[in-house]
């Protein structure tokens, strides 16, 4: 009995400490650690792209933090992303004509707002706009601009298709359509339908796949650890194909890693609830 309950001890030790690991990934992931206190005053930047870049992200001027994102928001009419940063009340020296580019740091792909000051000895004030700014850059339109890889579709060589999520996780432009593996387009456009709450991708396919079934379904995955997310097509039995400009009905959102780590903690805590009973 005592080398059971042993062996039982030991296992529920195995599984607070797996737990443990989840929650502190989950934080370090959704960058939640090491929260700051209040105080501070505010400062606003408009981009055109803010890529990866979320509440709690890190400020940071010469590589050193000085504060966190505190907000964003999108401004529909002039098509910006509109982020609050708190900057701490030590850091009141920054010049007003200081540049603030959204940079990435690690493997991972963590992003941060750096902040690089200007040369004015006019400093900004609380509540001021940082006017000189820099947007993400797109890992896969980059690539695709300097190095042309997997090639794109002309405009001429091609037709769009359409498809509506409920999440896109981090699909951007230019982002690879694949059907078997094989590359057959691009994502060439992302809009937001604000009344429906979904994400319409537009994709441009290349006009020798002109026979896709129109039970196709679209799904959106991931290529490799780093997250960098494209589309699979996996066709239907249905002797109908899709058309130009055609809707793919069936569509399978991106796996957020937050949200299957969420899931787990919960489906956890349950299961030890009800063994409680």
């Amino acid at each position: 009995m005592a080398s059971r309950r042993s062996i039982e001890i030991g296992v529920g030790i195995f599984v607070v400490l797996g737990l443990a690991a989840l929650f502190m990934l989950a934080m370090r992931v959704s960058n939640l650690s090491s929260v700051g206190g209040g105080g501070g005053y505010e400062l606003t930047a408009r981009f055109k792209d803010i890529g990866g870049l979320k509440v709690r992200s890190p400020v940071r001027m010469g590589g050193v933090l000085i504060g966190r994102v505190k907000r964003i928001a999108y401004d529909s009419r002039r098509y910006e992303a509109v982020v609050t940063l708190t900057i701490e009340d030590r850091y009141r020296n920054i010049p007003r004509d200081s540049h603030a580019n959204i940079n990435t740091s690690g493997l991972l792909g963590e992003q941060y707002l750096g902040i690089v000051p200007g040369k004015s000895r006019d400093y900004l004030k609380p509540g001021e706009r940082i006017l000189r700014t820099r947007s993400a850059v797109v890992l896969e339109q980059m690539l695709g601009k300097l190095l042309r890889l997997e090639g794109s579709v002309p405009a001429a060589e091609g037709y769009e298709l359409v498809a509506r999520f409920d999440n896109i996780g981090s699909l951007a432009n230019g982002a690879p359509v694949k059907m078997g593996g094989v590359r057959i387009g691009q994502v060439t456009a992302i809009e937001y339908d604000r009344e429906r709450f979904e994400a319409i991708v537009r994709m441009r396919i290349d006009k020798r796949y002109n026979n896709i079934p129109v039970d196709t379904s679209a799904k959106i995955f991931s290529a490799n650890l780093l997250g960098n997310q494209y589309i699979s097509l996996e066709p239907g039995g249905d002797e109908k194909v899709l058309k130009p400009g055609d809707r793919i009905r069936l569509t399978q959102s991106a796996l957020v890693l937050e949200v299957l780590i969420g899931q787990m903690l919960l489906n956890k805590t349950q299961e030890g609830a009800g063994g409680k009973k």
